[in-house]
């Protein structure tokens, strides 16, 4: 029985794994072709760069070149926010589909435990007395067993 629950979550951890793994790989897809667009736009920008050469003069080109950077700074920090956040959205349905736990959801577990331990320990110091009065109380009321 042992053996044929071992091998039930072994395949369905596989079935996990694989999943994630798919998932990632289509993520890596997908970050790929953003980054070949990103290429495609910088050999279009040095090409508008070239002409801009031949056509301003160098206080233009600073004044254009300040603002295409604050252009290209927002939108690869744009990028770097939203890849970063696929890729933990995909570690997290990782752990998810794993069944792992994540660390949060062990520490509310510890928490949790240690909150009923101090209460067991509560509730284990207000029967001891009781238990040991009642106890004492029984042994006072039993004849003793020569006297009878």
């Amino acid at each position: 029985m042992r053996g044929q629950t071992d091998n039930v979550l072994n395949r369905l951890m596989k079935e996990g794994l694989d999943t994630a793994q798919v998932r990632l790989h289509a993520l890596e897809k997908d970050a790929n072709k953003v980054l070949k667009g990103v290429r495609s736009r910088s050999r279009a920008t040095q090409a508008q760069v070239a002409d801009l050469l031949t056509k301003m003069e160098p206080t233009e080109l600073l004044e254009k070149g300040r603002e295409a950077e604050k252009e290209w700074t927002k939108a690869a920090s744009r990028f770097v926010t939203q890849l970063g956040e696929r890729v933990s959205s995909l570690q997290a349905d990782i752990l998810r589909l794993a069944g792992v736990a994540s660390r949060n959801q062990l520490e509310s577990i510890a928490d949790d435990i240690e909150r009923i331990g101090r209460k067991v320990d509560r509730l284990a110091k207000a029967n001891a007395p009781s238990r040991t009065a009642g106890k004492a109380s029984k042994s006072k009321d039993k004849p003793a067993s020569g006297n009878a």
